[in-house]
Formats: structure tokens, sequence, C-alpha cells
């Protein structure tokens, strides 16, 4: 392997919590509804396995930069969505909102791209503090709803040498 390639595999438990316009979901089968819901709430369990490959550009004495990208694959644990209607409707005529619940469906496979860069700082000998600004953009629709589920964020790490 290259000197400052490293590859990497790993889990994480995630719970994705987003809203959005009923507009953005494709479901495979959807439900047959006489009006449309307009909005779309879920929360969804998620173990999210990344295979990642980074590259330590710079490294000093006191601080490390790398650049990571990678794919991870989603497996969906639980989704729970509540659509809500707009103007009183529903699938039934009475109700405000509708919760549709999936447990263990949804697989993705290599199905989200990874990207991320990383700022390491060595404090001492055995403790070192970084920051990971990351992007998780979608290979393929997510979940029950086929959403082109994007995540950004920024990981805090915190290193201990035993």
């Amino acid at each position: 392997m290259a000197k400052g390639l490293n590859v990497s595999v790993g889990a994480t438990y995630a719970k994705k919590n987003y809203k959005s316009a009923y507009k953005f979901y494709t479901p495979s089968n959807p439900p047959e509804l006489t009006q449309l819901p307009s909005n779309v709430s879920a929360v969804c369990d998620v173990i999210d396995v990344p295979l990642t490959a980074s590259y330590t550009v710079l490294k000093s004495k006191k601080v490390k930069f790398n650049v990571s990208a990678g794919l991870s694959s989603y497996f969906m644990l639980k989704e729970k969505y509540t659509f809500d209607y707009a103007g009183g409707g529903s699938y039934d005529g009475n109700q405000k909102s509708a919760v549709y619940e999936v447990s263990g469906e949804n697989q993705h496979i290599f199905g989200v791209a990874d990207f991320s860069i990383s700022i390491e700082k060595k404090v001492n000998d055995k403790i070192n503090v970084g920051v990971k600004p990351f992007v998780k953009l979608p290979l393929t629709g997510i979940g029950y709803g086929n959403v082109d589920l994007e995540s950004k964020g920024v990981a805090f790490t915190l290193g201990v040498s035993l």
C-alpha cells in the first residue's frame, strides 16, 4: 500500500430525522391514496457501514491532515414516517396525518458516497484532538421513500493512546 494511504471499514448507528415535501418521495410500493400527503416527517434507525480510503496529505510532529473518500452501506433497522395532509383531508377523509412503519426491509449496499477532510492536533504523547467535516451523498434512493437523503456535518475526535 502507498505510504500515507489507509483503508478502513467500520460500523456506526445513526438516527436520521428529517422532514420534506411529499413530492420528493417515490416509494416502490406507494399506498393507494385518494389525496396525496403534503409533507412527510421521518425517523429512521440506520446502521452505516463505511468502507473508506484515507490519504495523509500533511503530517508533522503536532498536526496531521487527511482527505478521505469511500462508500457506505445503509442497513435500515426501523423507519417511521408521518404523512401530513393539508386542509384536513387524508387517505380516509378523517385524519390530518397517518403513520407508516417499516422494520428491516431496506438495505442499500454501497448506496452512499462519503467524502471528508480531517485535521488532528497532538496535545501530548497520549492525546490528540481533531475536527472532521464530512458529506454523505446518496447514489440510490434511501429508505421506503427512495429519498435523495444527503447528510452533512462535522465530527469531533478525541484519540487516546494506551
